[in-house]
C-alpha cells in the first residue's frame, strides 16, 4: 500500500510542477509582449535563455 501512496504522491508533485512551469511560461509570455529585458524575464520567471527565447 505504501508503494501505491508514494506513486500518488509523486503524481501529485508532478502535476504542481507542471501548473507553475505553464504560470512561468504565461508570466514570460506577457513579459515579451512589453518588451521586458531578457535577464529581467530570466530574473522574474526562473525559465533559462533557451526556454524564453522558443516563446518567442
Amino acid at each position: 500500500m505504501g508503494n501505491l501512496a508514494h506513486h500518488w504522491e509523486q503524481q501529485g508533485i508532478e502535476k504542481e510542477r507542471a501548473r507553475i512551469k505553464k504560470e512561468k511560461i504565461i508570466l514570460a509570455k506577457k513579459m515579451l509582449v512589453k518588451n521586458k529585458p531578457l535577464d529581467q524575464i530570466i530574473d522574474f520567471t526562473g525559465l533559462t535563455k533557451k526556454e524564453i527565447e522558443k516563446l518567442k
